[in-house]
């Protein structure tokens, strides 16, 4: 089969997939997933590369929810605040996130509200560096909760 017919196929099967309310794209282990939650819009972006022996390293999980300022009517950010929750994620990934002890897993958007999902083995450490982060902040409300997680319930309600 050649290139252009094999990309053929992949677009038409993506045009399938998004017509069906499902769409996905994978970059490496990370996964945009989109469909629709309460009538709103939602996307989800996952790692979906962590298998059970790496989960067993990181039993606490951690949600960071920032409620939007000034969501489209959708629920989903402008272009304009889009840019801040980028800077943010870029922030919570350079501050909190390292392979040894805090994971980001999965990032979602949905009814005015951007949660990142990570997981950590180190609970107290983490909330050290999201205070930190969150002092860094000045557009929007960070929040934060921590919940034992050993067997990544969340996390794999999302690959379902």
């Amino acid at each position: 089969m050649n290139r252009s017919v094999a990309l053929l196929l992949v677009v038409a099967l993506s045009v399938l997939i998004v017509n069906k309310g499902y769409s996905m794209e994978s970059t490496k282990n990370w996964k945009i997933l989109q469909g629709e939650m309460s009538g709103k819009p939602i996307f989800v972006r996952i790692d979906a590369g962590w298998d059970t022996v790496s989960q067993a390293k990181y039993s606490y999980r951690m949600g960071i929810a920032i409620p939007l300022k000034k969501p489209k009517s959708s629920g989903l950010p402008t272009n304009e605040e889009m840019n801040a929750l980028n800077s943010i994620e870029d922030l919570i990934d350079q501050e909190l996130t390292r392979k040894d002890i805090t994971v980001l897993t999965i990032i979602i958007t949905t009814n005015s509200m951007r949660e990142f999902v990570l997981y950590t083995n180190d609970p107290n450490g983490a909330q050290n560096k999201f205070s930190a982060i969150k002092n860094k902040v000045k557009t929007h409300e960070l929040q934060m909760i921590t919940e034992k997680d050993p067997g990544w319930e969340v996390y794999k309600s999302y690959l379902k």
